[in-house]
């Protein structure tokens, strides 16, 4: 079990590395999604890579040991992930080999490349990618990174949490994008030991959301389809240790529809000016779907990516 000092350590050994991103309020927003629900919004796409990733990837790569170091890591991504642990690699001067899907998108796999680490493109789904990256890993002997499953990434995905609650902000809830599901986790893990009246929300895409359905126990399970929030699309196995990680840190577990991610999409871009990818909006989209049940709460959301594709940039217009 990670302990909140181990998530402070964490935090200082990679604080050289990532931006302490606000929390920050915009009361146009709060006018559009009414009943009385005032928005707090963290915004991680401040982040170098857009994404909140190089706070996991930093704490994971900076934990290894000098003969791993060497040797490198492997990792299978969409491309936030895979961004980070690049950006990672190149200035701590470790190799890097991301694995993703075919037809993954192009701005991300152009990003990773940029920062030197090996792109291997194989596979027609998530878990294909995934699969290739296990058995690379075995074969190099060399560390895989997922950040349900290794401490140190964990550790540094829950920063977030860290920063959320030393604030001093009340907030009722908090409403985070579930991956592999470490920030949501994280958060929960501070949630229920510094700010026990908080409920920690996780969210994923309806069209994706296999681990949310095991969460729930169901007997029926959505069968994975496309979603345009790829960065948090991670296939319909090897999710174990993020169901686990889930149940005992947060609270409540929902989903979004695609139609209501775009919806969230174009409302962060017209109230506060920042270009949201859609695994990134899905908070906000949680938050507006729910507004009946949550009325006049208090409630933070977490922009966790900013790598908006360019066939998506219709949503903004």
């Amino acid at each position: 079990m990670v302990q909140i000092s181990e998530i402070v350590e964490m935090h200082g050994k990679i604080a050289q590395y990532i931006e302490r991103t606000p929390l920050e309020n915009f009361p146009v927003l709060d006018n559009l999604i009414g009943n009385g629900i005032k928005i707090f919004i963290k915004p991680e796409i401040l982040q170098p890579t857009r994404s909140f990733k190089v706070r996991n990837a930093f704490a994971a790569i900076a934990s290894l040991s000098e003969p791993e170091k060497q040797k490198g890591v492997i990792a299978a991504s969409t491309g936030n992930l895979g961004q980070a642990l690049a950006m990672a690699g190149q200035i701590l001067n470790v190799p890097v080999t991301i694995c993703v899907r075919r037809n993954n998108n192009p701005k991300k796999n152009a990003a990773i490349k940029k920062f030197g680490a090996e792109l291997i493109e194989e596979g027609g789904n998530y878990d294909e990618a995934y699969q290739i990256a296990i058995d690379l890993a075995k074969e190099r002997g060399i560390p895989y990174i997922r950040s349900s499953e290794v401490m140190s990434a964990f550790c540094g995905a829950a920063t977030i949490g860290l920063e959320l609650f030393d604030e001093g902000q009340k907030l009722d809830r908090v409403v985070l994008a579930v991956g592999s599901g470490a920030h949501a986790a994280g958060a929960g893990l501070i949630a229920h030991k510094v700010s026990p009246g908080t409920k920690v929300v996780g969210i994923q895409a309806a069209n994706s959301c296999t681990i949310h359905d095991h969460w729930h126990n169901k007997e029926s399970i959505t069968p994975e389809t496309a979603t345009i929030a790829d960065a948090i699309s991670m296939g319909s196995t090897h999710f174990g240790s993020s169901v686990d990680l889930l149940r005992n840190n947060i609270d409540e577990f929902i989903t979004a529809s695609e139609d209501e991610i775009k919806d969230a999409i174009k409302m962060i871009y017209k109230t506060t000016n920042y270009v949201v990818e859609p695994a990134g909006a899905i908070g906000l989209a949680g938050v507006i779907a729910n507004r009946d049940k949550w009325s006049n709460e208090q409630i933070a959301v977490v922009f966790s990516g900013g790598n908006l594709n360019d066939n998506l940039q219709y949503i903004l217009e």
